[in-house]
This record gives structure tokens, sequence and C-alpha cells, in this order.
């Protein structure tokens, strides 16, 4: 099994992302990684760790619910910005196998 991440982020840093998605077999997460601290007066968000939220995506439609827009344009207004230069656009694959992740599951143990 293999998720599919995707960092957005003004810096080149992904724990500095405003929002990111995880790609899974029947549904796409929408994440932020400061989610606690965006208003949610619609009640979207999942979570329940210090700052990380979600809302899960089941169909397109989800997208369009009220309050989703909303969410990411709030992440992006708190979003940290580097001083003077923007970081260049580029795109980074990594990639970690189900028996990788055995491994390290089991050393954890």
């Amino acid at each position: 099994m293999y998720t599919i991440a995707n960092y957005f982020t003004f810096t080149e840093r992904p724990s500095d992302a405003f929002v990111f998605t995880t790609t899974h077999a029947n549904w796409v997460n929408l994440g932020f990684n400061f989610g606690s601290l965006l208003p949610d007066p619609d009640c979207l968000l999942r979570g329940e760790g210090k700052w990380i939220r979600h809302v899960r995506i089941v169909q397109a439609a989800d997208l369009g619910a009220p309050g989703v827009r909303e969410l990411v344009r709030s992440a992006i207004a708190q979003a940290e910005r580097p001083d003077g230069k923007a970081g260049k656009p580029r795109m980074t694959v990594r990639t970690q196998s189900d028996q990788k992740r055995s491994a390290v599951n089991r050393r954890r143990k």
C-alpha cells in the first residue's frame, strides 16, 4: 500500500506547509499542518493532535462544501513566508515501500 502526499509551502520545508494532501484508496485528505489554529465555523476539520487537522474528501463535490475554500485561504494567510526571496517552484518525489515501512515498524516494537 502506498500513500501519495503533496505539500504546498512558501519555504522549502515540508514542516512549513500551509496545506497538504494525502491520497488513500477511497478518499483524499486535505490537510493543514497548523489546522488547530484555523477558524472552522463549519466544523469540517478532523484530528485531535496538537496542530495537524484535515478534511476528508470522498467525492469531488466535497471540495465545494461550505468552508473548504475558506480553510485553504486562512491557511495561506497564516503561512510562513521567507523574507526577501521565495523558494523556486519544484517537485520532490519520495517513496517508501511496504517492505521498508514494515522494517521500520518492527524496530519500533
